[in-house]
């Protein structure tokens, strides 16, 4: 994450306040669903790639008790990444609006040690890119 992206997403979850972890995977699951939505009414969405990220995301805090807090940390800046709409590229604007979020959920979970989450989601990305 660029230090622009990591100072947004510390200012969203400053406003989300303190929050018990089961709220993060609330967020998560509802961030699917607007993808979803979106998809449904013919905006241009990629639920199939949402619904990767928030599954692997989601594995992640299946697992937060054995991270440190820094690790902990940095999975919640990644879900709040997904999360956010309006990030490095809309999530709605195109098919590939969901790209930086990819790369950030994935690098998030290599670098806390859950480099299986995070190769289902390079493993996507590559497929998509050929």
């Amino acid at each position: 994450m660029t230090a622009d992206q990591v100072a947004r997403c510390r200012a969203s979850m400053a406003a989300l306040g303190e929050v018990e972890d089961a709220r993060y995977r609330d967020l998560i699951l509802m961030h699917v669903g607007d993808q979803t939505r979106a998809a449904v009414r013919n905006v241009v969405a990629n639920p199939s790639l949402s619904a990767l990220l928030a599954r692997q995301l989601l594995a992640g805090f299946d697992r937060i008790d054995t991270f440190d807090a820094t690790k902990r940390d940095w999975l919640k800046l990644a879900a709040v990444y997904f999360v956010l709409i309006d990030d490095e590229t809309n999530d709605f604007d195109d098919m590939h609006g969901l790209s930086d979020d990819a790369q950030v959920v994935a690098s998030v979970l290599a670098d806390i040690g859950a480099v299986d989450l995070a190769k289902s989601i390079r493993d996507r990305v590559a497929a998509d890119a050929e």
